[in-house]
C-alpha cells in the first residue's frame, strides 16, 4: 500500500522546478480532470497515486496539503482539501503545476 511518505515522494520529484503547484485528488481521469478544472491555469498534471478506496484518498489529500503548505510556499491550495469526488472505480491524487 502507498503511504503518505510514498506520495511526498513523488510531488517533490515532479514540482522540483515548480512556480507554482496544487494537489488534487478526483475519480476522474487525469486528462478530464486537467480540462475541466486545471487547464486555464496550470501547464501539466501528473497522478500521483491512486486508491479504490474513496476515503483513503480523501484522508491523504488533507494530510498532503497539509504538509506542503506548511513546507512549500509556492503551494496554491486555498483549502485543506475535502471536495467531492465523482464515484468512480480507482480515485487519484494529483498535482497540478507551472
Amino acid at each position: 500500500m502507498v503511504t503518505l511518505s510514498d506520495f511526498i515522494k513523488g510531488i517533490i520529484e515532479t514540482i522540483t522546478h515548480a512556480t507554482t503547484f496544487k494537489i488534487g485528488k478526483t475519480g476522474q481521469t487525469i486528462d478530464d480532470r486537467f480540462r475541466g478544472d486545471h487547464e486555464s491555469n496550470y501547464k501539466s498534471i501528473k497522478e500521483i497515486g491512486g486508491s479504490n478506496n474513496k476515503s483513503f484518498v480523501d484522508g491523504m489529500e488533507v494530510e498532503l496539503i497539509k504538509y506542503f503548505k506548511t513546507n512549500h510556499k509556492n503551494c496554491d491550495n486555498e483549502q485543506e482539501g475535502g471536495g467531492d469526488m465523482c464515484q468512480s472505480e480507482r480515485y487519484l491524487i494529483y498535482v497540478v503545476w507551472n
